[in-house]
């Protein structure tokens, strides 16, 4: 009966493995993924001790790896370290299943060291051989290793049979190849083996990156005909219909909530309007918008006309209808948001970007791109749970603004299985050092050493992995230290990019070291000197890199659209067209170091 049972077990095993090509990985939320662990790990367990020593290996590792499916890592890490394989093959299992562990733990370097000992992979069952090549596509990426993440991709692709899970695969190789450098890409071109299915990747990339790139990307296309890029690439169906691609499988991330199905159309451009406050008391960022604006305006080398409209001098409204008058083709701006909900609730048919959310959908000419700290609370929420933190003590200030983003990364975090534990809510009439002292579950006690001295002892709360935070540059200055004082200074703290005034100053920002924040890319390549303005304004560099992208849009619709799925990379973010109109970006974390930030 047991042999029967052995031989049975083994056929089941089998068959899921080799029906699993639909299986991939996701950063966010491992345990989503198609797996071959029907059972639990107790009967696995339990299946091991009554087994030979072979067989009994085998179970061990099947337990193992339904434990990290179900995130017990605990556990798992128990049975692990007690594995003692008998074969290569359980060798090579055990090493993906080690570097599962601590990839889940948010240690992708310890993953690449921990699968570098892997030998005979191909050896292995194609579910192991996936999970293999994308932990060490996923620790590539996040060490921004991204060429080597992109050569794991690319051999993960030639296991996945399934259509929906290589459709997945590819969008995710052209957002690998978006973070990369232009001279990173270049080099990589040079050096990639000639007529290589990478080679072609990198021409791609390549052409993709320079903006006049229509015919380029005709011939690449024609000179790789039967290229895995082509199915996730939209083409002309009239050209040739075999080449219409299948609709595409949806990343899981934080930008797979929203449609992509917004249809833009953008005549030739005669004249761009820009509505700007040029005088009062939003002269400066309408100003620092209008710096970036020109300088992308100037490096195009375009001739097209400009005209700016100051919103400051009769309304936003009356200026939108004189700049269409005045024959714009496109109109950028308003900036603030009374004048966006003004501008963007009227028909036109002149397409518009607008410069700040817009509450609703827009009509079909009208876009809308801004800086919104509830996106960045979202992305926050996911990035965190990539690390694996469970349990989060949030502080934020108790106005409308902060508690909405607050509520927004409640609702994120929640989805991500995280727990808030503790919550701060301040206010200026408040004393921030006793709340953040409260939060903490700050005490001391004191005792007498030998030679009669009191001593002072302080503990706090264990049960708080990261704290989230939301605060202006002047309270996060405030904040890092005291929880430093308080004894939390080891717990990681996240913020959103307000807390970073985006000014080189490393002795005004060091009492902010240690701090991770989300931010555009500009930010971390363009530190400028110190500008005097309001902290609750956005800093001149992030508004200047919104000037910058925004004249890039006006020239790049038709980029944009043509993949939705992997967004378009520009100086804010990887932007990406939702169905309502609005335009969303995928920021990067990055870390205050010696008073200077730096991209992680």
């Amino acid at each position: 009966m047991a042999a029967i049972l052995h031989v049975f077990f083994r056929f089941c095993l089998i068959f899921m493995v080799y029906f699993s090509s639909a299986y991939a990985i996701n950063a966010r939320d491992l345990s989503e993924i198609f797996h071959p662990y029907s059972m639990s790990a107790q009967f696995y367990l339990d299946e091991a001790d009554k087994s030979d020593e072979l067989r009994s290996v085998n179970m061990r590792l099947l337990a193992a790896g339904r434990m990290l499916h179900d995130k017990q890592l605990t556990k798992a890490l128990v049975v692990l370290q007690s594995i003692q394989t008998l074969t290569r093959v359980q060798d090579a299992i055990l090493q993906v299943l080690w570097g599962k562990y601590h990839y889940m733990l948010g240690n992708p370097q310890e993953t690449i060291r921990v699968l570098a000992k892997a030998q005979d992979i191909e050896q292995l069952d194609i579910y192991y051989q996936c999970e293999y090549h994308e932990l060490l596509a996923l620790a590539y990426e996040e060490n921004h290793q991204y060429s080597e993440a992109c050569l794991q991709r690319i051999k993960l692709d030639a296991l996945l049979a399934e259509h929906q899970s290589q459709t997945s695969n590819r969008q995710h190789i052209l957002q690998i190849l978006q973070k990369m450098s232009k001279a990173e890409v270049d080099t990589q071109y040079l050096e990639a083996a000639e007529g290589s299915e990478w080679k072609a990747w990198l021409e791609f990339t390549r052409i993709k990156q320079n903006p006049n790139s229509s015919e380029s990307l005709m011939k690449w296309q024609k000179k790789y005909p039967k290229h895995p890029a082509l199915s996730v690439l939209p083409r002309d169906p009239s050209q040739d219909p075999t080449l219409a691609p299948a609709p595409a499988k949806k990343a899981r991330s934080f930008f797979s909530f929203f449609n992509f199905s917004r249809e833009i159309e953008i005549k030739k451009i005669n004249q761009i309007a820009l509505l700007l406050p040029m005088t009062g008391q939003l002269a400066g960022p309408g100003e620092a918008i209008k710096d970036g604006f020109m300088d992308a305006y100037r490096k195009k080398n375009s001739s097209i006309p400009v005209r700016v409209y100051d919103t400051n001098q009769g309304g936003a409204l009356h200026q939108y209808h004189q700049a269409i008058q005045d024959g714009a083709s496109i109109v950028v701006g308003p900036l603030t948001k009374n004048d966006v909900q003004a501008v963007g609730s009227t028909f036109s048919s002149t397409p518009t970007l607008l410069l700040n959310d817009y509450s609703g959908s827009l009509s079909r000419y009208k876009y809308a791109i801004g800086f919104s700290p509830k996106d960045e609370a979202a992305q926050l929420a996911d990035i965190m749970a990539q690390k694996s933190y469970k349990r989060v003590m949030m502080i934020a200030p108790s106005n409308p603004w902060g508690q909405e983003i607050a509520k927004t990364y409640v609702s994120e975090a929640s989805r991500n299985r995280m727990t808030v534990v503790s919550t701060v809510y301040y206010t200026s009439n408040n004393s921030l050092s006793q709340m953040i002292r409260s939060g903490i579950g700050y005490s001391e006690y004191k005792e007498k050493t030998a030679n009669g001295r009191e001593k002072v002892h302080g503990s706090r709360r264990q049960d708080i992995d990261a704290i989230f935070l939301v605060a202006y540059p002047s309270t996060a200055r405030q904040v890092l230290p005291l929880l430093k004082y308080y004894y939390a200074g080891d717990i990681p703290t996240y913020a959103i990019s307000a807390a970073y005034d985006a000014f080189y100053n490393p002795s005004q920002n060091k009492d902010l070291n240690s701090l991770y924040f989300i931010d555009i890319p500009w930010v971390f390549t363009h530190q400028l000197a110190h500008r005097a303005w309001p902290e609750t304004w956005n800093t001149y560099s992030r508004l200047y890199a919104l000037g910058y992208d925004s004249f890039g849009l006006t020239q790049e619709w038709a980029t944009l659209q043509s993949l939705p799925e992997s967004g378009i990379s520009k100086q804010t973010g990887v932007l990406y067209v939702m169905s309502n109109g609005h335009i969303r970006r995928q920021l990067r974390l990055g870390q205050i170091y010696q008073g200077v930030a730096r991209e992680q």
